[in-house]
């Protein structure tokens, strides 16, 4: 397995944990957003359906925090990843967590990310010492092969 491959889940998990700070700081907090996208519509709904691309974007996150989503997300995720020992899914279970964590939903978010780090970095391991367990055997045959050969 290549250092790519065993990286590259952990990385992607920080690009969409940094992704989601930023639209944390640059679209929710910001009272001049705030201004401007409420004056596009009434409500979260109205402003998803009806407002400028960066106020429906606002809204689907203020809807995910808002009405828990990410919480509820990131349990079924943990749920999933406790049952299924599945990279992809403790993958997609770490990367809710992280953003979960952002976005104020603390308690599911941080039990997420825990499972997820624990089981991808478990997979990954496996994946590893499997590989290790194939070398050793292939150069075990190579040099009995070469015995038999003399």
């Amino acid at each position: 397995m290549s250092a790519f491959k065993l990286i590259s889940p952990w990385i992607a998990a920080a690009l969409i944990c940094l992704l989601t700070v930023y639209v944390r700081v640059a679209l929710i907090q910001p009272p001049e957003v705030a201004q401007v996208c409420d004056a596009s519509g009434p409500t979260l709904w109205v402003q998803l359906r009806e407002a400028s691309p960066v106020c429906k974007v606002r809204a689907a996150f203020i809807v995910t925090y808002a009405w828990f989503g990410l919480g509820y997300a990131a349990m079924i995720l943990s749920l999933l990843t406790l049952v299924y020992r599945n990279a992809v899914i403790a993958w997609l279970a770490l990367c809710v967590g992280a953003a979960g964590l952002v976005l104020y939903c603390f308690e599911p978010a941080a039990v997420s990310v825990a499972m997820g780090a624990v089981v991808l970095a478990g997979v990954q391991a496996r994946m590893l010492k499997g590989k290790q367990i194939t070398s050793q055997h292939r150069d075990t045959e190579e040099r009995s092969l070469t015995e038999a050969q003399r």
